[in-house]
């Protein structure tokens, strides 16, 4: 047999372009991916379109752009590599080929049964309380019964020849799983029409694909011993299989749309990072050892390792992503958030030149939890004016408030602050100015802020008091005292 395990790993993510990619596939890809570049291997992309009525070439592209977006690169796939073609729908003649071969060599046999006599082959072992398992009744056909139904006008299928005994899988991750073949029906792996099953298409283009790693969901699990059989009856080495255990919503069901967005392209338009969800979907059944949980991919490269990927379903919590997530953005450079949250702000209205959306960044970056939050953060830039509730005016209105604000008031007129450090001199002058009047912490601070923003949160005073036209500030500073 053909040995393809004993070079460097050749892992593929063979999505069909009948959706769009949502986060299961996603965490198989990034698996894959991940796999690959950790072991100096290759990671293959494979689209399985052999549904025509499905496929579009809409959702192709689609996959795609998520998949660049998240950062996986393939280094063989429909653009480029050696084994190709990439398309399943390009390898209709390779499969035929296949199929015909395991005919002529009696490990699958043709089966003209028709739709009708399968429902009630199948109907029939229901009612007897018998395993509604094919009872490979054209197996038997002699040439002459096969001539007849063909001039009937029967177009014949393919079957793969199960055989009987008991199959043991060995799994990277369940390690071994026990199958009776007994329980197994003779599987089709060509259509009447001559389109191959994913059976037969899966394992043949692993095959022909050297592929050395087969790392999928564990909804594929029941799938593997019939693949292994075709690896045999192909006469090839069988790659080793790792199934991922199935992500669940936060009610253990399978994750569905129900639990929140789960195409990849929903948290890229509800601004989230690639990094952050690159980030969460590595720690869905996979932890690097020690406590730390914010990642970047190459961290992620570096310390990944099928052998501690859980077998535990991980359960989706949009609440961490969203925790995670602001932890990516607290670790970028202002200039890197400002690029990123300016087309939330031009959509808001709110333009400005370069410099000024960099320190607008760095402001309002401590608050952010998604990219889409930018503009009602830094909403208070740009406003000519802020409104107060009824609670907040009347705050104001108390007397230490408005000896806060007008002590503040007369600094600043003194020494308006061109940066930040003259900024954070300011505050500090105002702190030891109120001391003396028991005016301290929060009660020397808190008015300056709902004056100059009407909000209780929001970026710290140095960035707002710099940032901010001297003109807003002594005007909502004066309209507060008054």
């Amino acid at each position: 047999m053909m040995d393809i395990t004993d070079n460097p790993p050749r892992v593929r993510f063979a999505p069909s372009p009948t959706g769009n990619l949502h986060i299961g596939s996603a965490r198989t890809a990034l698996f894959n991916w991940l796999f690959a570049k950790k072991n100096r291997g290759t990671f293959i992309l494979r689209i399985e379109d052999t549904d025509v009525e499905r496929s579009t070439k809409e959702f192709e592209e689609k996959i795609l752009e998520d998949l660049n977006w998240l950062g996986l690169d393939f280094d063989e796939g429909p653009s480029k590599g050696e084994f190709g073609p990439y398309h399943q729908s390009a390898r209709l003649d390779i499969y035929r080929q296949k199929a015909e071969e395991l005919v002529n060599e009696e490990k699958a046999y043709y089966c003209y049964c028709s739709v009708e006599e399968l429902q009630m082959e199948k109907k029939k072992a229901l009612i007897e309380g018998l395993p509604s398992r094919y009872s490979g009744r054209c197996q038997k056909l002699t040439a002459k019964e096969k001539q007849q139904l063909e001039a009937e006008g029967r177009k014949a299928a393919i079957r793969f020849a199960v055989g009987e005994g008991e199959l043991a899988v060995e799994d990277m991750i369940y390690d071994k799983v026990h199958f009776n073949l007994d329980e197994i029906s003779d599987f089709i792996i060509l259509r009447p029409d001559g389109s191959p099953t994913f059976h037969l298409a899966v394992v043949v283009d692993d095959i022909l694909m050297q592929i050395s790693h087969v790392i999928r969901g564990e909804d594929h699990l029941s799938n593997t011993p019939k693949h292994i059989l075709l690896f045999n009856a192909l006469g090839y080495k069988v790659p080793k299989f790792a199934h991922l255990p199935i992500i669940l919503g936060s009610d253990r069901a399978k994750l569905s749309k129900r639990h929140g967005a789960t195409a990849i392209f929903d948290y890229r338009d509800g601004g989230y990072l690639s990094k952050a969800l690159f980030n969460y979907l590595a720690f869905l059944s996979f932890r690097p050892p020690g406590e730390e949980e914010v990642y970047d991919p190459d961290e992620l490269v570096e310390s990944f390792d099928l052998s501690r990927v859980s077998k535990n379903n991980p359960i989706f919590d949009l609440d961490k992503l969203k925790w995670l997530n602001g932890q990516h953005i607290r670790k970028l450079a202002d200039n890197d958030l400002a690029e990123l949250i300016n087309p939330y702000l031009k959509d808001a209205g709110m333009n400005t030149g370069e410099e000024r959306l960099n320190l607008i960044a760095g402001a309002i970056k401590e608050n952010l939890v998604t990219l889409n939050e930018a503009a009602d953060y830094a909403e208070v830039f740009f406003q000519d004016e802020v409104s107060y509730s009824k609670d907040i005016q009347d705050y104001l209105k108390e007397e230490a408030c408005q000896k806060a604000i007008s002590s503040f008031q007369k600094l600043y007129a003194e020494k308006t602050p061109q940066n930040f450090d003259q900024a954070k001199d300011l505050i500090h002058e105002h702190s030891a100015t109120l001391k003396p009047l028991g005016i301290k912490g929060k009660n020397a601070f808190m008015p300056i802020r709902l004056a100059l923003t009407g909000s209780y949160s929001g970026p710290e005073l140095f960035y707002l008091i710099t940032i901010l036209e001297q003109a807003k500030v002594t005007n909502r500073l004066q309209r507060a005292e008054g």
